[in-house]
């Protein structure tokens, strides 16, 4: 008789969890849709359809239901990334995989993964504690510094520098070989990574980004052909409401300011949707538009430059020697292009890799 019971309890418990597995996805699909403040218990009923007291039974509140639907995300990618480091491989190989278990995840729940990207400040307290340790780099970097005020205090707040640092993920987003095709038909071959950076635009907050500045900072001047191209992903919608990208076209070309006449009659606004990416001459003056939605919009900004410009951080130092040793990756992140210690080391790197140097030599 026990055993009876006991079986009869673990089928209830399968059946109430995959009652709130459905209804977790379903409501996935309504927060998508019409966004997780104008959504109401109401209309989370009439999609699942259940009554208030039958939908309380799976969930103990509405965000309790945001929060499982980032648990549902969290827990596919750390499946995924599980999967990666089970099989092994080179770093090249293991990212390689990575990517492909992420974009598989982004395949198979493209609502949650929106409502992931989108909603997540919804989310208080524990959850939002919870939320925080399970996933962003920002929040890791700010914890390095010494907290918020210390980044607002050096004028870095809601900027997340050299992402691919904390994750080899964005390594792989930095390649997006559609981006690399459009880059080195403007800059050539042979092309450098200088900076990755997450700008986070805070709705109705000033931000050092809404100031009209270049790319390649503090430098004035112009050249008879590109030197580096800003690639901007877009995370989020942009558009004049969320504080899209606003750009001086032929700026590039003006070692000064342009007029607030030139500005007025020539300045565009980027409109682009989540998911694209906007390439444009780093020398272009541009500025980050006010945030008026009420969510928080953000982008990945790379610079790729002509091998002689410095790195804003030695991505090979970051990486601690990883992807060195994918063809591909090698060049764009820089190994091949750091200053030499001394004179022989400088020597050394223009002999063929097979090629003997004199035993006993000076920086051996």
């Amino acid at each position: 008789m026990a055993t009876a019971e006991a079986t009869g309890g673990s089928r209830r418990r399968a059946s109430w969890q995959a009652r709130r597995d459905a209804i977790v996805d379903t409501s996935a699909g309504v927060f998508a849709r019409q966004g997780y403040h104008a959504t109401g218990i109401a209309e989370l009923c009439t999609a699942n359809g259940l009554g208030k007291g039958a939908l309380y039974h799976y969930i103990g509140s509405k965000e309790e239901l945001l929060a499982a639907i980032h648990d549902r995300v969290m827990d596919e990618v750390e499946s995924g990334a599980e999967r990666v480091a089970e099989a092994g491989g080179t770093p090249s190989e293991q990212l390689a995989r990575l990517g492909a278990e992420l974009l598989d995840v982004i395949h198979r729940y493209p609502e949650h993964v929106w409502v992931f990207l989108h909603e997540f400040p919804a989310l208080t307290g524990e959850r939002a504690e919870r939320f925080r340790q399970r996933r962003r780099a920002y929040e890791r970097q700010v914890e390095e510094i010494g907290g918020q005020e210390v980044l607002e205090g050096m004028n870095d707040a809601d900027i997340a520098r050299c992402l691919l640092e904390y994750d080899d993920f964005f390594v792989e987003v930095a390649a997006n070989e559609k981006v690399q095709e459009v880059v080195e038909k403007l800059l050539g071959d042979y092309v450098v990574l200088m900076s990755q950076n997450a700008i986070i635009n805070q709705p109705r907050e000033e931000h050092y980004q809404h100031s009209w500045h270049r790319d390649l900072n503090h430098q004035h001047f112009t050249s008879s052909r590109p030197l580096a191209i800003s690639a901007l992903y877009c995370i989020d919608d942009f558009s004049p409401e969320t504080g899209g990208t606003h750009l001086l076209p032929v700026s590039h070309r003006l070692e000064e300011f342009p007029s607030e006449d030139f500005i007025e009659s020539h300045s565009v606004i980027a409109d682009a949707p989540a998911g694209s990416a906007l390439l444009f001459d780093a020398m272009l003056f541009h500025r980050a538009g006010e945030n008026r939605s009420g969510k928080v919009r953000r982008a990945v900004n790379h610079i790729f430059t002509l091998p002689f410009l410095q790195q804003q951080i030695s991505l090979p130092s970051a990486l601690n020697g990883r992807f060195s040793d994918d063809p591909r990756l090698r060049r764009l992140l820089g190994y091949e292009a750091p200053p030499a210690a001394n004179a022989l080391a400088w020597r050394r790197n223009k002999l063929p890799a097979d090629a003997g140097v004199p035993a006993g030599t000076r920086g051996s």
